[in-house]
């Protein structure tokens, strides 16, 4: 019977299966790879006036400075006053946390008064057409980041991360399923990152045109790699086809 042993600084842990969630190494961010880094840095606040909308998230406001980058807020509201609000930037320079929150502060303020902070959040997530390399051991299984469900593009994981998850639970093996990603994905994420790489700003003016002129139910299908030819054609004939 095939036993894994996992040791950690105080203990060793076997077992028939291993699932590995530890971040892959993140690679150096040089000028001569078409690779960037979504850093982020988040503050789960309190707000004086109940003035979030609880029932919808702002998932790109582009209201920040961009400082020759693409940068964002997010916001996911927990209540009325409480929720999250991160500021997220997408280039190969990682975010300094002290000017992250600096402008992030003021982003809340001017948008929603007066706040309190209760704790914060950091983390880079890698934009890599490349996918981690992967353990070749049939019970060895990684999951998350290293399984490689990080969507090059837009560093968006949660359902690629959610549909492995469920495959492995739904399987007698617990054996991950393989994804096999089409091609024209693979060539659309290789160049958006192209564009992010050579020429930083132009993200705002792409993402803003691509939520106004396609439907958000169009915008999450893209993500989850389920739309059809026909529309991606369409979308990026409205988009700045130029650059492109």
């Amino acid at each position: 019977e095939d036993v894994l042993f996992v040791q950690t600084e105080n203990s060793i842990y076997k077992g028939k299966f291993v699932f590995d969630s530890r971040p892959p190494k993140i690679k150096k961010l040089g000028a001569e790879r078409f690779h960037i880094a979504q850093s982020f840095f988040g503050l789960n606040i309190e707000l004086k006036e109940p003035l979030f909308n609880n029932l919808a998230y702002r998932m790109m406001d582009f209201r920040v400075p961009q400082d020759e980058y693409t940068q964002f807020v997010y916001i996911l509201p927990f209540t009325k006053n409480r929720g999250l609000v991160e500021l997220t930037r997408f280039g190969k320079e990682i975010l300094e946390i002290n000017k992250a929150e600096v402008m992030l502060k003021e982003y809340i303020k001017n948008n929603f008064g007066a706040f309190k902070i209760i704790e914060n959040e950091r983390g880079v997530i890698p934009m890599d057409p490349v996918l981690p390399k992967q353990d070749k051991k049939r019970n060895w299984i990684s999951i998350g980041t290293r399984a490689g469900n990080v969507k090059p593009s837009t560093g968006y994981a949660f359902k690629n991360m959610y549909n492995q998850a469920s495959f492995i639970c739904e399987s007698e093996s617990f054996q991950s399923k393989k994804s096999v990603r089409k091609r024209r994905f693979n060539f659309y994420d290789q160049l958006l990152l192209i564009i992010l790489t050579k020429w930083p700003s132009k993200g705002r003016p792409i993402f803003e045109r691509l939520f106004k002129v396609q439907s958000t139910t169009f915008v999450l299908d893209i993500l989850d790699e389920k739309s059809k030819p026909f529309q991606e054609f369409k979308m990026f004939f409205k988009l700045q086809i130029g650059v492109f």
